[in-house]
């Protein structure tokens, strides 16, 4: 059905009669007994109470470890009982059960009925939270919002018990509950202001998650997803090298080690979890959250609108500085205790989950060149991100590109002579005191023999690219 919300209709039999027409069941009035009815469920995910008691915004997707609540709406035609409250809710592992129908004894939601949800799900006292006693709708949440405790792109099943919630034929498989494909990064700190999202190598920014995302249309926005709220805790970052500095005992930088730069990894999302997992910090490749101590201080609550998640600071005053080019992957806690005043990740084993990746443009900054003095000569840069638009400034012996902090250093280097070779004795001068050169951005025009993408086509779990030959 297209329908967006629960909805009844009737079943009608034909007991292979001929009431009209000129053969039995084939006119409606051949219909004429009624079997029963058919109930269609939906759920409807919505902010926390405190943000939208109405359930006026409806989402397709919840963020992994931030709260969100349940409203399950209720066919018409006595479909929830009148006046009753005790109804509940569980939440259940996805399995191959669930695909049963609910008539069937040994469908998912029926099977221990009276057990406890799925351990994915953190939901103080949820055991014996009512929905309500409207009939139009049963809405979920209690003193204490759910969440739950899983990666990006994972599911969990909804079962639903009108009354009698001891007995497993009570039990309705009603929904499901799907955790966001990805996570968005946000361009800036704050709304209509803040820091930047950290872009290059050396140069201050912010980072920060962006919810409240409702997806028009029917196809799924991958980030859609409720807003962020700080009644569960705070969030934490770490970022780690995808493929410029290996991990504590690792030989090789993450993207070869899972040998992602070969081919697409079905299991990527889990392999990238258990990287963040190992709770690694690495000091050298960044200014900001690079140690325990350290990420507590650029712990993150929501923005005043809860549509950004801003890792920042309790006094929203901190900045990521990437000391190097290359792919980040972003480390994401949203399940954090503090114990004498120290604030970490409850069980990072578990709870520090991949968020996504995160390009920090500039060059390798390795690079060493060998040219002989007299010949003119050229010069590749390689690195991440890298445009026409860029300049290069060549040093001399000594100099440093900070330039005391300034960053726009003085080259003064008269031995080298820039616009060789020259034709007409206009080029081939030493080089100004500032002087940039251009670059040339190696891209789809600049050889024939290039192979490069023409097209890019997403869908809900994958990406196809298109290339040229």
């Amino acid at each position: 059905s297209d329908a967006s919300d629960a909805f009844t209709v009737s079943a009608c039999y034909c007991p292979n009669t001929q009431v009209g027409g000129s053969e039995a069941c084939a006119e409606r009035s051949d219909f004429i007994q009624q079997v029963g009815r058919l109930y269609f469920w939906t759920v409807r995910l919505c902010d926390v109470d405190i943000l939208d008691d109405a359930c006026v915004a409806r989402y397709g997707q919840a963020l992994p470890q931030q709260p969100f609540r349940i409203r399950v709406s209720c066919p018409p035609g006595q479909a929830c009982a009148s006046g009753s409250s005790s109804n509940r809710l569980r939440l259940r592992s996805t399995s191959d059960n669930m695909a049963l129908q609910n008539w069937e004894a040994s469908q998912g939601c029926r099977v221990a009925a009276d057990a406890a949800s799925t351990s994915s799900l953190v939901w103080a006292g949820g055991s014996s939270v009512s929905g309500g006693t409207r009939v139009d709708y049963k809405d979920f949440q209690g003193t204490n919002p759910m969440y739950l405790q899983l990666p990006m792109n994972s599911a969990v099943e909804v079962c639903y018990c009108d009354s009698s919630c001891s007995s497993g034929s009570s039990w309705l498989h009603v929904g499901r509950v799907q955790t966001v494909q990805a996570f968005a990064f946000a361009s800036t700190t704050e709304s209509g202001g803040g820091e930047a999202i950290l872009e290059y190598a050396g140069k201050s920014g912010g980072l920060a998650f962006s919810g409240g995302v409702i997806s028009t249309g029917d196809v799924l926005d991958p980030y859609d997803s409720p807003r962020y709220d700080n009644v569960v805790s705070n969030s934490l970052v770490n970022l780690i090298s995808y493929d410029r500095l290996p991990l504590p005992n690792a030989s090789q930088v993450l993207e070869t080690q899972l040998g992602a730069h070969l081919s697409d990894l079905p299991s990527f999302q889990t392999s990238l979890d258990a990287a963040c997992q190992q709770e690694a910090f690495q000091e050298e490749l960044l200014s900001g959250p690079t140690s325990r101590s350290a990420a507590a201080a650029y712990a993150a609550t929501a923005s005043t609108d809860r549509t950004l998640l801003p890792f920042d600071g309790p006094s929203h005053d901190q900045t990521i500085m990437p000391l190097m080019a290359g792919a980040l992957a972003v480390c994401y806690c949203g399940t954090v205790n503090s114990t004498g005043g120290f604030v970490a990740c409850e069980d990072p084993g578990t709870n520090w989950i991949f968020a996504g990746l995160l390009v920090v443009r500039g060059p390798k900054g390795t690079q060493v060149w060998n040219m002989a003095r007299g010949l003119t000569f050229g010069l590749t840069v390689e690195g991440w991100g890298l445009q026409a638009t860029d300049r290069l400034r060549i040093l001399g012996p000594g100099q440093d590109c900070a330039d005391g902090g300034t960053f726009d250093p003085a080259g003064n280097y008269s031995s080298l002579h820039t616009g060789c070779p020259s034709t007409d004795g206009s080029g081939c001068t030493g080089a100004a005191a500032k002087h940039d050169l251009e670059l040339l951005a190696v891209h789809s025009t600049s050889s024939a023999s290039a192979i490069y993408i023409t097209m890019a086509a997403t869908s809900a779990t994958h990406t196809t690219l298109t290339f040229n030959r």
